[in-house]
């Protein structure tokens, strides 16, 4: 087994980071904020999981253009390659 595949195995071998993998496969591409909602877990603990799944290679995240004050938003999606 390949390092990677092997580290794709070990991040979705939690299961809230599988959880939150087979979320964005079904629904599509989301933020920290509808996935905080969507685990009801803490949003920093959301993005300690998404930080997993991209480190793996599984999920990619995107930031959108500014729109108004503030930070630009994140969105994360399955890496079309996973």
């Amino acid at each position: 087994m390949s390092d990677s595949l092997q580290q794709q195995a070990r991040a979705l071998g939690d299961p809230t980071r599988h959880r939150i993998f087979r979320r964005l496969v079904e629904e599509g591409p989301a933020g920290v904020s509808e996935l905080t909602e969507f685990t009801g877990l803490h949003h920093n603990a959301v993005r300690q999981h998404l930080a997993k799944l991209v480190a793996a290679g599984l999920v990619t995240k995107k930031q959108q253009p500014p729109a108004g004050r503030g930070r630009p938003r994140q969105v994360f999606e399955v890496d079309p390659t996973a």
